[in-house]
């Protein structure tokens, strides 16, 4: 076996043990070459270095990590207390909004036929319809109530 082909062997092996005939290969050649052997010695006292605790513990750090982060984190909690919630959409764009959804969804059916529609499908295809309406206005409603709460609860002084 050459050099490459026996360092190979040794790299790719790392962490696992070898076949016995590989084992054997590997000795045999070691007990010629004098480059390949200081390479796995090498090899093996790095992978000893790394199974074993690297670095230091450095407990000072730790902690003067841990207070910072502590006093950034209080720093974070009073500034919010000060700090007014962030205002979502405003009561004019609500209500723009919802009546552009009125105009579309009364307007979106003026170009079609519903006699021959009717004469089709019947009366029936106006529940579908109907039902998607009520729902987008019911949601659309539903959000507008819940984002507004305290303000329409303020002035309907409820």
């Amino acid at each position: 076996m050459h050099c490459n082909e026996v360092l190979d062997k040794v790299y790719d092996s790392l962490g696992e043990t070898l076949p016995l005939r590989d084992q054997a290969v590997i000795l045999l050649h070691c007990l010629w070459c004098v480059h390949c052997t200081a390479e796995i010695k090498k090899l093996r006292m790095a992978e000893k270095e790394m199974h074993t605790q690297f670095f230091p513990p450095a407990s000072p750090l730790d902690a003067a990590i841990m207070e910072k982060l502590a006093d950034e984190i209080e720093k974070s909690l009073v500034s919010s207390e000060n700090t007014p919630a962030p205002v979502g959409f405003s009561l004019r764009s609500w209500i723009i909004t919802g009546l552009i959804i009125l105009i579309s969804f009364s307007t979106v059916f003026l170009d079609m036929d519903f006699i021959k529609i009717a004469n089709l499908a019947g009366t029936s295809f106006l529940l579908p319809i109907g039902i998607t309406i009520a729902l987008v206005l019911t949601g659309y409603g539903a959000f507008f109530i819940g984002s507004h709460l305290k303000e329409l609860s303020d002035r309907f002084r409820l």
